[in-house]
Order: structure tokens, then sequence, then C-alpha cells
């Protein structure tokens, strides 16, 4: 059993992205593997074709049956705010030990399991832990995933000094570059995360494909980092 927790610097860095392009790459290896992504905010129940969890479902070749999202996604909130907010606005809160003993009981079931976590790894998750937090609790490595924007290399870099505060691993930094026109080129970004970074993990580029059909070649050098 291994797992990893895929998370970032902040929210809309291309966490999905990023875990469907690895789940699409360890199945073109016919490497037996599952994922999950235990709290999602801004879920339209009424839509769920397009929500992350849809989407982690048609990239492990799942039906999208009645029960799918409760077995992917347990914690679904509709408001597009931090998961404890969204819970707030439901008159709910998210148990945090049954969090936990989901993500565990996942990581028993399966031989390879991706967590994807909901905003960035400082974001909270619960009413008193953050992303951060509940990967230190789950005892496995994460693998962060940065931009290029203005700020991108402060958030990395602070993103990545606070998992290391709680013992957490870093597989590695992946800097996804969405947009063809970025603040900063990507280039830029790798050279200033390499030089600064606090911890030597490998730091390597993301860019997005053309179409949905195209994975990046730059995947099978990410999923060495995790193999």
């Amino acid at each position: 059993m291994s797992a990893l927790f895929i998370t970032a610097t902040g929210t809309d860095m291309g966490k999905t992205y990023l875990t469907r392009a690895l789940i699409r790459h360890f199945r073109s290896q016919e490497r037996p593997l599952h994922a999950i992504k235990p709290v999602i905010s801004g879920y339209e129940a009424r839509r769920p074709e397009s929500s992350d969890t849809f989407l982690l479902a048609s990239a492990l070749g799942l039906p999208w049956e009645g029960t799918t999202a409760d077995t992917l996604s347990p914690w679904r909130f509709a408001a597009p705010l931090s998961p404890h907010l969204a819970a707030e606005k439901e008159g709910k809160t998210i148990d945090e030990e049954a969090l936990l003993t989901f993500c565990a009981h996942q990581m028993r079931l399966h031989e390879f399991l991706l967590i994807e976590g909901a905003g960035g790894a400082m974001s909270p998750l619960t009413s008193t832990l953050l992303n951060a937090d509940i990967i230190a609790r789950l005892h496995i490595p994460a693998l962060v995933v940065a931009g290029t924007y203005l700020g991108a290399i402060g958030h990395s870099l602070a993103t990545v000094e606070c998992l290391l505060s709680r013992g957490v691993a870093i597989k590695g930094l992946v800097v996804n570059a969405p947009h063809p026109a970025s603040d900063a080129s990507l280039s830029d970004t790798l050279a200033s995360l390499r030089r600064f970074s606090p911890v030597d993990c490998p730091i390597l580029p993301l860019p997005h494909a053309a179409g949905d059909d195209t994975l990046p070649r730059e995947v099978a050098s990410i999923a060495e980092l995790v193999s």
C-alpha cells in the first residue's frame, strides 16, 4: 500500500488536472490505482459533470452512478468557499476523525492511492485543521502544484515551509502553466524555485496540453517521483 496527497499553493492551481494526468499515465502502464477527493466545495448536485469528482471518476474509468460521488467525495458542499465555511453555510461540520478514517480506509483498500486536497496546503479543510495538518496526520508524502502568476514563487516557498514544519515529505513541486500568457515565464519560475527552495526535491514543469485527449510528455517524469 502506498499513497500520495496532491496539494497546491492555492486554489485553481491544477490539482485535478495533474491528478487526472497521473491516473491516465498509470492506467496506461496497467498499474492498479485509485483516487479520491474527500472534500469538495462548489459542488453542484444538479450538474455533477462540472465537478472535479466527476472528472476523477471519468479518468478512473468509473461509471457515474448514484453512489459514485459518495465513494470519491463523501463531503460535498455547494458554496464555492473554503470547505469549513461552505459546510457552515449548510449548518454542517466536517468531522476530522471521520475524514482521517475514510482516507486511511481507502489507503488500506488500494495498492496505490492519490488523495486530492481542496484548495491549497495552507487552506482550512475542517474547522480546526489545514490540508497540511491532514497530510501530516496521514503520514504520507505530498506533491505540490504551483503556478507562474505574480507571487507564485513566494507562495510556493511558503507552502514548502508549511509542509516541512509539519514533518511532511515532499515528493516534488510541479509548476503548472495553464495559460500561454503568464506574469512570469515558466522557465524563470522553475529557475527561481530551484534556487530558493528549502528542500532538495525535484521541481518539474507541467504545461497544459492543447486538448484533453493529449497527455503531456512531462507527466512521465512526474510519475517517476511517485512510482
